[in-house]
């Protein structure tokens, strides 16, 4: 059993945390994001948004946040192919998550960068599945010899084949998201075994900084809601390029397009996203390694 890993420092006060959603909403309320996809601006409309007009600006209400963020799950189970590497949080974290989507690996026989492929794809996979101290298998690399259609597939396969942990990827189209659908019910015995314990969750980047949702990824979002897939945003403003060049600021942003996601999904069809159900009113992302994303993307924003 993976050892639990402390929590060592707190980032932000409790009152930093409220200034920071308090500013978060008044982002949602008084600027609003841009809605390029005419399908998307009506759901929201019709779940209490002010949407329409000339522009493709949608804002949100602050009694909207909240009354979604009420309703929301308070945990998430992340299903592995093996019902022993369950993992549900926040009980459970926090969870270990590979590093994903390297276009380039150290070979292990010549020491020499080169282009990854699927066969690396196989070997981190069987690693992670032995490891106890890996929680989540991310597909680690892009594998250059794969098919590029369907390239998804191409990913999965030599992941689910050799890790029997959780899963977490992406597919380059939602045509290609069904495929892995179908190989996922293929190995789960059916699509209702597949559908009650999903052992893959899809991660996709639906906002682009700052404030604004593009057609693709907001079509991603609908069509992955409708169908109850588990998924979680990748959220990321660059401070001083496409966020406020203060942390506090950037963190607010990032918050406030964090909050529009899952409100967003929630209001779709009542359906949660991996982060938002888990974490109650929390914000989280990844961490890139660089001492500006350590301070903003490592803080947890916790609304008890």
């Amino acid at each position: 059993t993976a050892m639990p890993i402390p929590v060592v420092c707190q980032m932000l006060t409790p009152e930093l945390v409220e200034r920071v959603h308090e500013a978060s909403l008044q982002i949602l309320h008084e600027v609003g994001i841009l809605v390029r996809l005419p399908e998307a601006q009506e759901i929201l409309a019709r779940h209490g948004c002010r949407a329409g007009g000339e522009s493709d600006l949608v804002r949100w209400p602050a009694a909207v946040v909240e009354e979604c963020l009420a309703a929301c799950s308070p945990s998430f189970t992340f299903h592995g192919r093996d019902p022993q590497f369950d993992r549900t949080i926040p009980g459970d974290g926090p969870l270990m998550v590979t590093g994903s989507s390297a276009p380039d690996v150290l070979d292990p026989e010549t020491g020499r960068v080169r282009r990854s492929r699927s066969d690396d794809i196989a070997r981190i996979a069987a690693l992670v599945d032995a490891l106890p101290g890996y929680d989540v298998m991310a597909i680690s690399v892009m594998a250059g010899d794969a098919a590029t259609d369907p390239f998804g597939i191409s990913r999965f396969y030599p992941t689910l084949k050799n890790c029997r942990k959780p899963v977490r990827g992406s597919a380059p189209s939602l045509s290609e998201a069904q495929g892995v659908f179908r190989l996922c019910a293929e190995i789960a015995g059916s699509e209702a075994a597949f559908w009650a314990r999903p052992f893959v969750t899809f991660n996709y980047c639906p906002m682009v900084s700052p404030l604004c949702m593009d057609p693709e990824s907001t079509e991603k979002l609908l069509r992955y809601t409708e169908m109850g897939l588990p998924c979680h945003g990748t959220i990321a403003p660059n401070a001083g390029l496409t966020a406020p060049l203060s942390l506090l600021g950037t963190l607010a942003q990032a918050n406030a397009e964090f909050l529009r996601l899952f409100v967003a999904c929630f209001q779709l069809l009542s359906t949660s996203l991996v982060s938002a159900s888990s974490f109650s009113r929390i914000v989280s992302s990844f961490d890139f390694s660089s001492p500006e994303a350590f301070s903003i993307l490592s803080v947890s924003i916790w609304k008890n």
